[in-house]
């Protein structure tokens, strides 16, 4: 939590003289969203006397939009969502729409009309009509002297194949509570179907036309990308084929719950919790359908691409109050590290100097005693040698060999040395028989005898070094005539010896994880071998009889493995001899293969991976340890320290979605993705265009169209056209229309609303005015006699006959 010297920045300071000096940028800003909405003020509202005109209902499972017949866009458009809220300084019980997001203590307690996409509780639908005909029908109310009286007709739309329970509370509501005249049900997306025609036809211009049909007649695929489900319903010669519609149980609201859930698989350290609300704002903003899929997907696997594919997302974080600095100031701290640094390098360099030098100085006051020593007697010697704190002249002279080896070392790291030949030793004792020796030669023999077996160990090492040479030298023979003979097999030789490594050292990386997590197989399996030689089992009667036999065990290199599995670490001896095989392979190869490049080694690999996952979990931001000339102190553009750490607090608060954005989507056109069993939206079309006629699938591809609030979702026109392409014949008119692109030569184009969200409303409120409309009205007499869940039929409703459903 943030202090009280906290605040967290908003969009707009992304653009002040505060943040102007934050190296990066986000894309997109996420604060407390709220849902988009609106609902005008009653003071504005326009008074309708004429109790003919019809209530316009689009009863969404996202939004609620309501309003009169001869209003060109619904005057209330609200989350269809309501919260039980007590006040104790009114006496509101409950809230609806946007007003339940405003209050922190009442969001837990935000319910949907819909559970899902089917309508169940009565309860909060009669708060979301309260709050409707509250705002549309204030004045009749009043006139009539009851509250709860609403004198126009409704237009309501419901769920495709909708249960007849929500059909008969919802008649059940309208009649009992509200009072309506009649009530008429029609599926929201053939009502966006109706708009379109009428829009076609240039029957929106001006006063509503009175009569027919603007869809009569036509033809037409009509898919439905809503809040809940997707579904796809055929239109021929102006009836809907309801027999043979589809639905997709994926739609906005599981693509948004997808963002939050993929979102949080990938920042699982996350510092805050990201709403449902703000994924849903994240996702509106940011998905998009690839034409390609597979091949963006593909692309997308190069880090540069990758990096440009990303958008920032930037949450609100709590801004540290600091004390900023100069340029100037910036600059002289800079110069001052460095200057400590250089500092500190001579002070360690001056150290080891002096540190050699007076090793150099007792190895040559050691050496000056055992060259005075032929001069002195004995007990003059020992007199030295306790007064040098030497007990013994042995301990002098391990003290002499060991200054003579530091200070050869320390020559030899200087490069003022190298490896001198060794001469060989005289052991003069050795041959001498104890008899003719005294105490202190017979000490001497003892140690000459010691030295010459280290002389001799000395010697066969050098000459196993000498053979090891030669071998190597032998092997660079074959291989180079191996190469000369054949460069190509030769290469490929060793690029599969090449790739074989990198495998062993990856599978040994692998198995080492693998041992950290105890619940893992390999941990599991070393656990069981632990067990089994901690076992204290008695010997058999057969084993004994035969002694203690030989069983084999170590014949074979690779039982040997059993002791690094039970230690539980890999061999670092064979992780460093696979290391420079590898460098030794590179070398060959990259001199020799012209085929072979650097971006074959291993390293460049292992690069590539690495800036593919720094691409995919942080963009374009700079990985860390990479500096530019902006993020040199003393440039113009760098940051101060207060900056520096601002921004790495706002990078511990920021998402990168790149994959994410076209993954999402791409579960419209295959739902496998998502763990959903069905087929996509291109594939049903294509079935069900295929299962009509010759004439009537030309005349119904002459007009698919995509309408709801997912349709916004960029290029889903040109994805949709390429996948029914191939699916359809070859060269076939196909036609696929959408609320923000309509063919050119359609009248009005101009006047095309660009919102699909609206298009249902529109067309129930054109539709409401014809004799259609008024034939399907269910009275409050016929609702009584035939029952809620009884339905008249009309061209966009469902189907009340179930023998309507035999194909």
């Amino acid at each position: 939590m943030a202090s009280r010297h906290s605040r967290s920045p908003t969009p707009e300071d992304a653009s002040s003289s505060r943040y102007r000096n934050i190296r990066y940028k986000s894309d997109l800003y996420v604060q407390d969203v709220p849902t988009e909405s609106y609902t005008r003020d009653v003071a504005d509202f326009k008074i309708v006397d004429d109790e003919h005109e019809a209530i316009v209902v689009d009863n969404g499972t996202s939004h609620l939009r309501a309003g009169f017949a001869s209003h060109a866009k619904p005057y209330i458009n609200e989350p269809n969502q309501a919260a039980k809220f007590t006040s104790r300084k009114s006496a509101k019980t409950a809230l609806y729409g946007r007003d339940c997001e405003v209050d922190s203590a009442v969001r837990p307690n935000i319910k949907t009309v819909f559970d899902g996409d089917i309508l169940m509780t009565n309860e909060l639908l009669e708060t979301a009509l309260d709050y409707t005909f509250h705002h549309l029908t204030p004045l009749s109310r009043a006139l009539k002297g009851n509250p709860s009286h609403v004198p126009h007709p409704i237009v309501m739309t419901e769920r495709l194949a909708t249960p007849l329970y929500s059909r008969s509370i919802t008649s059940e509501l309208l009649f009992e509570a509200y009072g309506v005249p009649s009530v008429t049900y029609g599926v929201d997306s053939l009502f966006a179907f109706e708009h379109i025609q009428a829009r076609r036809k240039g029957l929106l211009s001006g006063r509503r036309a009175k009569g027919e049909s603007a869809a009569k007649g036509e033809s037409g695929l009509v898919i439905n990308m809503g809040h809940m489900s997707t579904t796809l319903i055929p239109v021929l010669n102006g009836k809907s084929m309801m027999n043979r519609a589809k639905r997709i149980p994926w739609g906005g609201s599981q693509a948004s719950d997808l963002t939050l859930r993929l979102m949080q698989l990938k920042y699982p350290g996350f510092p805050m919790r990201v709403s449902q609300r703000q994924a849903t704002y994240i996702s509106h903003r940011t998905l998009y359908f690839a034409t390609d899929y597979a091949a963006e997907v593909s692309a997308l696997a190069d880090p540069e691409r990758m990096s440009a594919a990303s958008t920032s997302v930037q949450f609100p974080y709590p801004v540290p109050e600091g004390v900023q600095r100069s340029e100037e100031e910036l600059a002289a701290m800079a110069e001052k590290r460095k200057e400590q640094g250089k500092k500190l390098q001579e002070i360690t360099q001056k150290r080891n100097r002096e540190r050699t030098e007076k090793n150099q100085m007792d190895l040559m006051g050691l050496k000056d005693v055992m060259e005075s020593k032929a001069t002195m007697t004995d007990e003059e010697f020992e007199d030295v040698l306790l007064h040098m704190g030497y007990q013994s002249e042995q301990e002098l002279m391990r003290d002499l060999r060991d200054l003579e080896r530091k200070v050869k070392a320390a020559r030899l790291r200087a490069g003022e040395l190298e490896d001198e030949i060794e001469e060989t030793p005289s052991f003069p004792l050795l041959d001498v028989p104890d008899a003719e020796l005294n105490p202190e030669q017979l000490k001497e023999k003892k140690r000459q005898r010691m030295l010459k077996a280290g002389y001799e160990t000395r010697v066969k090492l050098k000459a196993e070094k000498q053979a090891e040479r030669e071998r190597l030298a032998e092997i660079q023979r074959k291989d180079d005539e191996a190469r000369e003979e054949d460069l190509q097999g030769w290469a490929e030789k060793l690029k599969q010896d090449h790739s074989a490594t990198m495998l062993r050292m990856r599978e040994r990386k692998k198995r080492k994880a693998l041992l950290t997590n105890r619940k893992s197989s390999a941990a599991q399996g070393r656990m069981k071998q632990i067990s089994e030689l901690a076992a204290d089992s008695p010997v058999g009667r057969k084993r004994r009889r035969g002694g203690d036999a030989d069983d084999g065990f170590g014949a074979d290199d690779d039982d040997w493995a059993v002791y690094r599995e039970i230690e539980g670490t890999e061999d670092v001896d064979e992780e460093a001899v696979d290391q420079d095989h590898i460098q030794d392979l590179e070398a060959k190869l990259l001199k020799y293969d012209p085929t072979f490049t650097e971006a074959d080694t291993m390293e460049s690999i292992s690069n590539r991976q690495s800036a593919l996952v720094h691409a995919f979990l942080r963009g374009n931001e700079p990985q860390a340890g990479v500096t530019s000339e902006e993020t040199e102190p003393g440039n113009g553009e760098a940051a101060n320290v207060y900056q520096q750490q601002e921004e790495s607090l706002a990078q511990a608060y920021r998402l990168h979605l790149n994959v994410e954005k076209i993954r999402i989507p791409e579960v419209w056109f295959q739902p496998s993705i998502a763990g959903v069993d069905c087929a996509g939206i291109a594939e049903l079309a294509g079935y069900l265009l295929d299962s009509f006629g010759e004439e009537d699938k030309k005349k119904m591809m002459q007009c698919i169209y995509v309408t709801g609030g997912c349709s916004l979702i960029p290029n889903l026109k040109p994805r949709l056209e390429r996948d029914l392409t191939m699916l359809l014949p070859f060269r076939a008119p196909l036609n696929v229309i959408t609320d923000t692109s309509i063919p050119a030569d359609w009248p009005v184009a101009a006047e095309w609303p660009k919102d699909p969200r609206v298009s249902a409303w529109q067309g129930m409120a054109h539709w409401a005015s014809t004799d259609e409309a008024r034939s399907a009205q269910i009275s409050r007499a016929e609702w009584e006699e035939y029952g809620g869940e009884w339905l008249k039929e009309h061209r966009w409703s469902n189907w009340w006959d179930e023998g309507h459903y035999v194909d």
